[in-house]
């Protein structure tokens, strides 16, 4: 199998018309009922069941859909163990739904399940209007001009940043050290790489954007000289600012003062 789509509980903001055709679909609990809305029937089913209402479990039974069901209390959630899964199948293309807004600690804690498993995948998260990407590559595009910041989780050993205006060549930066904030990208692409650390990358652009995007870089070195990146990316991408006419289009709509 090529690509696996996981469909989260919890709130879910993702059309039809985003997703693609997928090889294997796995619904997380809940799930199960953003596939139906969507059209989609899923694989397997995997969770809990703490919060599939009885309408769709036994609409997942006449549909003769595999169901991995786990005790509630258990040391893992059924996102991380539906990941696994997917990991264990050796599917590189990855793309996550639902799981939106809700408890902070349900957010971070699948942004670090995605962290921690991820290897050589490639993961996609479709996060309402937000895009959070787990790639492989060292480079990213984020636009000439724009912001970035590095902000370590750890020690970070041997960091190398190019394209910026601040490069930076086989530095170390110790954990809370502010020096690798507010940096600005010289070229459509940026390089960055560790030999060992953990890092979160924020990157803004000039105008505040509607639309951010998280990814997690995981690399290793060539010739056989391991390197390891891992790193959550927040990535901020504006649109054009709004003109005179939408904000008295604005105004007339939600009745607010609105000064052109």
């Amino acid at each position: 199998m090529k690509n696996a789509l996981i469909i989260n509980g919890g709130d879910n903001t993702t059309h039809r018309d985003q997703i693609e055709k997928f090889d294997y679909i796995v619904a997380v609990d809940s799930g199960a009922e953003h596939a139906y809305k969507l059209f989609l029937k899923p694989d397997l089913i995997i969770g809990d069941l703490d919060s599939i209402s009885t309408k769709t479990y036994d609409r997942v039974n006449k549909d003769r859909i595999d169901i991995l069901e786990y005790k509630k209390n258990k040391d893992y959630t059924d996102f991380e163990i539906a990941l696994s899964h997917i990991i264990d199948l050796k599917i590189k293309d990855v793309t996550v739904i639902g799981g939106e807004y809700g408890d902070i600690d349900h957010l971070f804690g699948s942004l670090f399940a995605i962290a921690k498993l991820h290897t050589d995948q490639n993961i996609l998260w479709l996060h309402g209007e937000q895009e959070i990407l787990f790639p492989e590559s060292e480079s990213i595009k984020i636009g000439i001009n724009n912001k970035f910041s590095v902000l370590p989780f750890s020690d970070l050993i041997n960091l190398n940043i190019t394209g910026a205006e601040w490069n930076l060549e086989n530095e170390n930066i110790e954990f809370g050290q502010s020096k690798t904030l507010r940096n600005i990208a010289r070229n459509e692409k940026i390089n960055i790489s560790v030999s060992d650390g953990k890092f979160c990358l924020i990157i803004y652009s000039l105008d505040l954007g509607k639309s951010f995007h998280a990814l997690s870089l995981s690399s290793f070195g060539s010739l056989g000289r391991p390197r390891t990146l891992s790193a959550i990316i927040f990535l901020i991408i504006s649109d054009v600012p709004p003109s005179i006419e939408f904000a008295r289009d604005l105004k007339n709509k939600l009745c607010v003062s609105v000064n052109p």
